[in-house]
């Protein structure tokens, strides 16, 4: 049978999508607006990919950092899981060898986590997110890690940025929240994306819902997913809203890096006009 064509852009190659990898399993979330923060349902997440029309368009590629030398030989596999907001999964991004380095180096270093308010004020106890978390940075496997986020997203990682490890052992969880609220008064540290990457597998449970786009991603070593938290007046998009479903068994480990505003001077300008869309997309 012949593959129907398929538009795609000049420094993606595209490949089949995968089988059952992005919209099924088993979720457990808190419904905190109806019901309260403490109460959760469980439901399960079924392939809402073939519920919305909109999913229809989603596509697999090889991604080559829009020709990054150091990705042209190999390229990333990529996923697109939404379509708006975009949102993308990352095969491959690091090996079992350096999660495991990873998971070494932040597990002595792990600290109840608390959560930021919309005013930048921190809660060290929070009862909406559950778990420990650690900060790394000037290590060789951090250092190449980040290398290779900003070879993938074509964004700057600056020098002031840290990689937050986090852990959630069994009943660990965080609510639905957005992860660029407003709080930091300088705009210039404010967090433009997020790459949340996994560094181990979760046996269930542990699933990160965007709560809003009927879009459930699975825990799967190694991989990431990227989007942006903004538009590209700088305001919050808050579709974006997310959550880190309870590890029901087994163990999570995984790693948010936030790129902010003020690293991305020249690479993400401010629209000139009304043409230039208002949502940053990744390819």
């Amino acid at each position: 049978m012949t593959q129907p064509a398929v538009s795609k852009p000049s420094s993606y190659v595209y490949f089949p999508a995968h089988q059952g990898k992005v919209a099924s399993g088993v979720c457990v979330t808190s419904s905190h607006r109806s019901l309260g923060s403490s109460t959760f349902i469980i439901h399960l997440i079924h392939t809402f990919s073939q519920k919305r029309k909109s999913n229809l368009k989603l596509k697999c590629y090889f991604h080559n950092g829009w020709k990054n030398p150091r990705l042209l030989i190999q390229p990333i596999k990529s996923e697109e899981l939404c379509d708006s907001p975009h949102v993308v999964r990352f095969y491959d991004v690091l090996s079992d060898r350096d999660s495991e380095e990873i998971i070494r180096l932040a597990a002595p270093l792990m600290f109840r986590s608390g959560v930021t308010g919309d005013d930048g004020a921190i809660n060290d106890n929070p009862m909406e997110r559950v778990g420990k978390n650690a900060w790394l940075d000037n290590s060789p496997v951090v250092n190449n890690f980040m290398t290779r986020v900003a070879d993938i997203t074509g964004l700057n990682v600056g020098a002031e940025i840290y990689l937050q490890v986090a852990n959630y052992g069994i009943g660990g969880h965080f609510d639905p929240h957005i992860d660029e609220t407003g709080g930091y008064e300088n705009i210039m540290e404010r967090r433009i994306a997020t790459f949340l990457t996994y560094f181990s597998d979760v046996e269930y449970g542990g699933n990160t819902p965007f709560v809003y786009q009927e879009v459930v991603a699975e825990p799967i070593k190694g991989s990431a997913i990227f989007w942006y938290d903004v538009f590209n007046d700088g305001s919050a998009d808050e579709r974006t809203e997310h959550a880190a479903c309870p590890v029901v068994l087994g163990n999570k480990w995984a790693g948010n890096l936030w790129l902010t505003f003020g690293d991305q001077t020249f690479t993400k300008q401010c629209p000139l006009n009304n043409k230039t869309p208002r949502e940053y997309r990744i390819f």
